[in-house]
């Protein structure tokens, strides 16, 4: 391309016409060049959120502000650059005076990073991540300041909910009245929640980094290690199995564990929850005493004893109370013996007084009654 001018000029009584011809491929080149270059930064700042700007302290004004910093501050392009009383106006008031005190920071010739939060006139808040530096003459006084801020609200958003997800695991295992423990893939303790520790009598900086053996009961140690070792043979699958654990003091507790192995930071780790079943174990172990106990009772065949259902049928009963009411155990097997036809007319209304007093309490009072022997036959018994 080429640049043309042209004029005219008198001489000797003559009008002359003059053009000038110049190569503007280098200019025109160089306008191609500015043009790509501010597209692709204006393209830039789109993708990233960002924006610059630039700031002369003589003049105190604005001297340049991008398409990304228009966006970013919710700036209308078409009204011109903003004043500063503009852009203060819409940051946050509660870090305008950080804002401030880093303009002035940068001012005095030194460099400024931070972080600030904008205000939309819609009510929607960003938050800004700014860098700002200065511009020095040959004499070293600042001449203009340029910076550039990016909106990194998705990140703070981001990291804030990783906040609040972390500290409610936190509370959740510090807090669950539950024994967690966290093993290496050489059975040592990582971790352990403050409720584990206390349980077992130990302070918690007393259990982190020995080996977890040191609280199994040393009949259950070898068991409860290879479940522990299967957990990690297959990752993100969990296994349950019930141990002793020894207490510091030397006492034992029953636990019901269930672990799973997961990757933490490419490291495989042992996630144990213990629960403490000691109390259901001497439960369950009263009750199976209780039950032997009542079962030699009925064995023994001194007393008469039953169990009935409410709907009047005889469930079970001992060989003695099949003698006292005269039936055999061919009788009871076929379903023809029910408490309302053993009991005379004159003492169901007592009989079920007493089975209401079972349904609501759980146990009658001992009373007497008469059974019909062979629904016969009066005999007299006393119940309780």
């Amino acid at each position: 391309p080429v640049e043309v001018r042209a004029g005219r000029f008198e001489q000797n009584s003559e009008f002359r016409r003059l053009t000038l011809v110049r190569d503007i491929t280098e200019r025109k080149q160089a306008e191609e060049t500015l043009r790509r270059s501010e597209a692709y930064m204006s393209a830039a700042e789109a993708l990233s959120k960002s924006g610059s700007w630039a700031w002369s302290p003589a003049a105190n004004e604005i001297t340049h502000w991008s398409k990304g910093r228009y966006r970013l501050f919710g700036f209308d392009p078409a009204a011109g650059v903003p004043s500063l009383d503009a852009v203060l106006e819409r940051i946050h008031p509660e870090d305008r005076a950080l804002w401030l005190e880093s303009k002035t920071r940068v001012t005095l010739g030194g460099e400024t990073d931070f972080d600030f939060r904008i205000v939309l006139p819609d009510g929607e808040t960003k938050h800004v991540h700014a860098v700002g530096r200065p511009i020095l003459s040959q004499s070293g006084a600042v001449v203009e300041i340029i910076g550039a801020a990016v909106d990194v609200t998705e990140q703070k958003q981001a990291q804030e909910a990783l906040r609040e997800s972390e500290e409610q695991w936190k509370a959740v295992f510090e807090n669950n009245p539950t024994m967690y423990f966290m093993l290496d893939s050489s059975h040592i303790i990582l971790s352990v929640n403050p409720f584990g520790a206390e349980q077992l009598g130990y302070a918690r900086e007393d259990l982190i980094g020995r080996h977890v053996g040191t609280v199994i009961h040393e009949d259950d140690r070898e068991y409860a290690l290879k479940k522990q070792t299967a957990c990690l043979e297959r990752l993100g699958r969990s296994a349950s199995w019930e141990t002793r654990k020894v207490r510091k003091d030397g006492s034992v507790i029953h636990a019901r564990e269930t672990g799973r192995a997961v990757l933490i930071k490419a490291r495989p780790v042992v996630l144990i929850a213990s629960e403490d079943i000691t109390e259901a174990k001497r439960a369950a172990e009263a009750l199976r005493e209780t039950q032997a106990q009542v079962q030699r009772l009925v064995d023994a065949n001194i007393i008469g004893i039953e169990t009935w259902h409410f709907d009047g049928r005889v469930l079970a009963a001992n060989d003695a109370y099949l003698k006292i009411l005269g039936y055999s155990r061919e009788d009871l097997v076929s379903g023809l013996l029910r408490w309302p036809d053993l009991t005379p007319p004159e003492w169901r209304d007592i009989s079920f007084a007493r089975f209401d007093e079972v349904k609501s309490t759980g146990i009658a009072r001992p009373h007497q009654k008469e059974w019909l022997y062979l629904r016969y036959m009066l005999i007299h018994g006393r119940i309780g």
